[in-house]
């Protein structure tokens, strides 16, 4: 009863948030398309674990003053989140600006959102500039028509998922960094023999760890696109797959994969990683600069750091990267009922402006930012003072701020970022290109978020078919599968109509 209640009461906030105003809120119900006038509209965001959405920072402020626009911001975190989006689509009331991944959208009501696809390049006409010529835009579609604006990084390179180990404890006891999985599987025996209470391989997301490390042991289990055979394959179900699980079942029975990382999360794996024991992992890449500094305020040696690629069982390096394409996984859509479209339209089309990316990187010129004599913005030492004892000094500037992809910014440059007399790290400086000559190798794929356009039905059965995948992984990782019933999973797998779904992928 109390579940049935909490989400009728969702709903009928939600109702509240639009009630009288038909989305958007002080346009005075005319059913224009365009007003000249003040006008406030509603947003939806979730918030991120590492970065807090403040609703009071100059950020919001900012784009008033540059466009007559009000955000009406609500935030959703976690589970709540997925409430709030549920009940406002089962309402058939979206927010007028809602953030949504490429995969809810394609569970939603494609009616509820504007049809972005004819009007882009007339009406936005910055936005059509960034991304008319993006490789493979079209796999953002659903039911055939661009439903969001995409998240933009100026100039984004490929950004590899990186691996990274504790090159100080390798030091410490006379271990090279391991070229190979093999030699990293050895390594890591090692380092739980020596240290018996750690988990040498952690993970702040059981899911990550999953796609990430079964790509780069040579088949990644999840349905996926395949670069090389450029169609849709599920990874399980592929012969390399056997090779990949057998050796992620030895890594867990040696104690070296951490026993609960199906369940983890950012602040589990953060406390093991302070208290030295997590020698390795699989993530972003700026996690290892933060956890760093944290680690040096007790050990000054302390270096986590980015490891090159390795050789899998296959005789391949294989990595995952991130690319401009898969930014655009996450995407801003407009409500279908949304008051005043063409200004709704027109204040999405600055958020793609030059301005918009400076506030929405910088925040505001001569206080949070300046220019030097070339006219390239920095961040003034003064500012960045103000954060550098923090845990997690970047994202505390921007939460302060409400600036990067984790607050609203549909267009923004935070990996050029310049600091002020900062003083980059040497080891930093050491491994910064690391991955350079793997990137030019073609060894790493590009992370796609999107799923084919193949309708909500077929959508629904895809995800249906990847989490079981996902769930049986597990079980037969932690051991309560036993591998002489993988035969019977692939069985389970034509059950649930995975290659019916992978035609229909294909075709």
């Amino acid at each position: 009863m109390k579940r049935i209640l909490s989400l009728a009461l969702v709903m009928c906030l939600v109702a509240c948030v639009f009630a009288g105003c038909g989305g958007g809120s002080g346009n005075g119900g005319s059913t224009a398309a365009y007003t000249d006038k003040p006008v406030t509209y509603t947003l939806f965001l979730k918030e991120h674990v590492y970065q807090p959405i403040k609703t009071d920072a100059m950020k919001w402020n900012l784009i008033t003053e540059k466009t007559g626009v009000t955000l009406d911001v609500d935030i959703g975190v976690g589970t709540e989140a997925q409430t709030k989006l549920a009940a406002a689509n089962a309402s058939g009331q979206m927010y007028d600006i809602t953030m949504l991944t490429h995969a809810e959208l394609q569970t939603f009501n494609s009616a509820l959102f504007m049809d972005l696809t004819n009007v882009m390049e007339k009406k936005t006409p910055n936005y059509w500039k960034l991304t008319k010529d993006i490789e493979g835009l079209e796999s953002t579609k659903v039911d055939g028509k661009y439903l969001g604006f995409g998240l933009h990084h100026i100039d984004y390179p490929d950004t590899p998922v990186q691996l990274a180990i504790r090159y100080d404890t390798l030091d410490n006891h006379n271990l090279k960094a391991p070229k190979t999985w093999d030699e990293w599987f050895e390594t890591m025996k090692k380092l739980k023999k020596l240290y018996p209470n750690s988990t040498p391989f952690a993970t702040r997301s059981g899911s990550f760890l999953l796609e990430y490390w079964t790509q780069a042991l040579g088949m990644n289990y999840l349905i996926h696109y395949d670069e090389d055979s450029k169609k849709y394959v599920c990874g399980v179900m592929e012969e390399e797959f056997r090779t990949v699980l057998q050796f992620m079942i030895r890594t867990y029975n040696e104690g070296i994969l951490d026993p609960k990382f199906d369940m983890s999360d950012s602040s589990s794996f953060e406390k093991k990683v302070q208290a030295g024991n997590v020698f390795f992992w699989m993530d972003n890449g700026v996690l290892a600069s933060m956890q760093t500094e944290q680690l040096r305020k007790t050990n000054p040696y302390a270096t986590i750091n980015s490891l090159p690629l390795m050789t899998n069982s296959f005789g391949k390096k294989e990595g995952l990267a991130w690319t401009q394409l898969t930014n655009y996984a996450t995407q801003y859509c407009l409500s279908a009922k949304a008051k005043y479209p063409d200004r709704l339209l027109e204040f999405m089309d600055w958020c793609y402006s030059e301005e918009a990316m400076l506030i929405n990187t910088y925040g505001k010129l001569d206080e949070t930012y300046k220019l030097d004599k070339d006219g390239n913005p920095y961040v003034p030492k003064t500012v960045w003072k103000k954060y550098e004892k923090a845990a997690q000094p970047n994202y505390q500037w921007m939460s302060d701020l409400g600036l990067g992809q984790l607050c609203f910014a549909p267009f923004y440059d935070n990996m050029g970022v310049v600091w002020e007399d900062y003083e980059v790290d040497e080891l930093d400086k050491k491994y910064a290109n690391i991955y350079d000559k793997d990137l030019e190798a073609g060894n790493f794929t590009a992370k796609r978020d999107t799923k084919p356009d193949i309708g909500t039905e077929k959508i629904s059965r895809y995800d249906t078919i990847n989490t079981y995948a996902k769930q049986q992984v597990i079980k037969f990782v932690k051991g309560t599968r036993s591998l002489t019933e993988f035969d019977s999973f692939l069985a389970e797998m034509k059950k649930l109509g995975v290659e019916d779904l992978l035609k229909e992928c294909n075709s």
